[in-house]
């Protein structure tokens, strides 16, 4: 008999979450034959599983290995039990399996079949999954529009901002959205991104120091549900102050390109037919992606990533990608285009892809906002 087999946490790998719908720290085993799934965990957590777990049979680790009287009871020897008294000899384990682990199943004579991703399912989402991904959105929402209430009372004295008699900074307001997040059960990340000017052209870094005005504010938000556990993604860029022609000819831009990449979004188009729709339009516009002073600026990075209980998932939305999208998927769409001198724009939203084409969860206004 073939069983597939995940020895981690919920913590550690979200599959195990997807498995059992029960969220766990330390490391538990999980088994499924056919339908049958198996939970086995501490003592510590067997009573809670009990009650929240969605399988079929919750084993308490420790009252097996006595029962079983299993010495010194090693993880090794306490899988290898539950495989034998389930007349178990093929094991289907993910990519990432612990590699000791597998060789000693391997020395008992168990047959390891590797296979990613272990729940293909998971990618694409039922109507109560995009609730979930929904709900933290509209949190999301909530919270930006309440940072951008404080930017927009503040106050412009030379090229900073000054919010109640002081510098306002990237950290000030990654620190309130975060705060904001958590008042609504939602887990914000530490690299919330809030940078301003040429900070922005470096994509992934979230922000330090002052906020610059009359330049472009990226702020992309990426919390959690801590109770769904789910994620969503939105990126807005506005400006305090006047945003100058050429910043303004950029944001149109990039919104220009976004717009054109969510109308061909649908089942049956690949991540690389998306990409490639934002690049050459962004080339036709004059706006090239090649190295500059030693930088790369321009367009340099994908066009966007699966959405779920990953905040980074498949499928991809990247030049390389040719693998077809399905209903179910909830993919972003971030376009993006960066100058040193000028800074950077992004707009991203998470949309629900659809047969006829997508459902887009952002209700958050695109238009520039000039505070």
């Amino acid at each position: 008999m073939k069983a597939l087999l995940l020895v981690t946490s919920s913590a550690r790998d979200v599959d195990f979450y997807y498995a059992t719908k029960f969220w766990v720290e330390d490391p538990a085993i999980f088994i499924q034959t056919g339908k049958k799934k198996i939970l086995a965990l501490s003592q510590y957590e067997a009573g809670r599983a009990k009650k929240e777990a969605e399988v079929g049979e919750i084993i308490d680790i420790q009252a097996y290995s006595k029962k079983k009287r299993l010495k010194n009871p090693s993880m090794i020897k306490i899988v290898s039990s539950l495989l034998q008294d389930l007349k178990i000899a093929k094991i289907v384990v993910p990519s990432d399996f612990n590699y000791q682990l597998g060789k000693d199943l391997e020395k008992q004579g168990f047959v390891l079949e590797v296979k990613n991703p272990v729940f293909p399912g998971r990618l694409t989402k039922s109507k109560a999954e995009i609730k979930c991904i929904v709900a933290v959105q509209r949190k999301m929402e909530e919270v930006l529009s309440e940072a951008l209430e404080i930017i927009k009372k503040s106050r412009i004295k030379g090229k900073l901002l000054y919010y109640q008699g002081e510098i306002l900074t990237s950290e000030e307001i990654r620190r309130f959205i975060n705060s904001e997040l958590l008042k609504r059960d939602c887990m914000p990340v530490k690299d919330t991104i809030t940078s301003s000017s040429d900070q922005a052209c470096d994509v992934h870094f979230f922000g330090s120091g002052p906020l610059k005005a009359n330049s472009a504010i990226i702020i992309d938000i990426f919390p959690r549900s801590l109770k769904t556990k789910y994620w969503s993604d939105m990126t807005r860029t506005v400006v305090k102050g006047k945003a100058s022609p050429e910043l303004k000819k950029l944001y149109n831009t990039v919104l220009a390109g976004q717009k054109k990449a969510l109308a061909i979004v649908k089942a049956g188009v690949s991540g690389a037919e998306i990409d490639k729709i934002i690049r050459d339009f962004f080339i036709k516009e004059g706006y090239q992606t090649k190295e500059i002073k030693g930088k790369m600026q321009g367009f340099v990075h994908g066009t966007g990533h699966g959405v779920g209980l990953d905040i980074h998932e498949e499928p991809r939305i990247h030049q390389e990608n040719r693998i077809l999208l399905k209903a179910g998927n909830v993919i972003t769409v971030e376009p993006g285009l960066y100058y040193l001198g000028l800074g950077g724009v992004r707009i991203e939203d998470t949309v629900a892809v659809t047969e006829e084409g997508c459902l887009n969860l952002a209700k958050f206004p695109k238009q520039l906002l000039e505070l």
